[in-house]
């Protein structure tokens, strides 16, 4: 707020960086108190630092800010895009894929599951909010109590660009590492991952027990809140 003085001429209160102005246009013949000329002074010197005009943004910085702004939007799309392609499968038959387990138990067969409640997670072992979901959700979930009501299938959609071979060592070591002990699989070539439309992990859809598609979510969830979901088609 700025600091105001009454004229001492007029008793009007007036802005100190306005009182020279004003004693001129109401008071000519008057002469403004020494003391009030020092305050005025520093005063208006304070205002003129505050109130300096804004230097004008160039071509180039309006360019950056258009650039910023389209990228901004562009992001916005596309996770809408993410979004719907998921959530467009809910209600629908879910797509079957068939994929070697890492474990060289087998084949992973998602038809082979018909009759019980399915939930496909798509992650990867560097991805750390896979991380903590396994660790956190979906170990304590298999071994708790409800375990036995549902199967997990953990598909690895190979972020790091490795051979069965390669990818499935290190998915052995990220079950011993994350307490995860249900069946995993390594995609190398997206024939699960793509027709899920998955963007992004963890990405993971409920599958009822007639193979149809319940639920689709992304991001790590709590216990509470995905046993909540899971329940209802058990």
């Amino acid at each position: 707020m700025a600091d105001r003085r009454k004229c001492p001429e007029c008793g009007v209160s007036v802005k100190l960086e306005n009182l020279a102005s004003h004693y001129e246009k109401q008071h000519p013949r008057a002469k403004v108190p020494d003391d009030l000329t020092e305050e005025a002074t520093q005063a208006t010197r304070v205002a003129q630092a505050t109130h300096r005009p804004r230097r004008a943004t160039t071509a180039s910085e309006r360019r950056l800010y258009l650039v910023g702004a389209v990228i901004v939007v562009i992001i916005v799309v596309a996770a809408i895009v993410v979004q719907s392609l998921g959530s467009g499968l809910v209600g629908k038959p879910a797509p079957d894929f068939t994929l070697s387990a890492s474990d060289g138990s087998g084949n992973v067969d998602l038809a082979r599951y018909r009759g019980r409640v399915v939930l496909l997670d798509f992650m990867a072992t560097t991805c750390e909010f896979c991380q903590v979901f396994t660790r956190d959700t979906l170990a304590p979930m298999h071994t708790g109590a409800d375990g036995s009501k549902f199967v997990i299938l953990s598909i690895d959609i190979n972020k790091e660009g490795d051979t069965v071979t390669t990818g499935n060592p290190r998915i052995e070591r990220f079950k011993t590492d994350y307490g995860a002990t249900w069946t995993y699989a390594l995609d190398t070539t997206g024939i699960s991952s793509n027709p899920y439309g998955v963007r992004g992990t963890p990405t993971h859809y409920i599958i009822d027990k007639d193979g149809i598609i319940r639920d689709y979510s992304q991001g790590a969830e709590s216990v509470a809140d995905l046993t909540a979901r899971l329940s209802k088609y058990w």
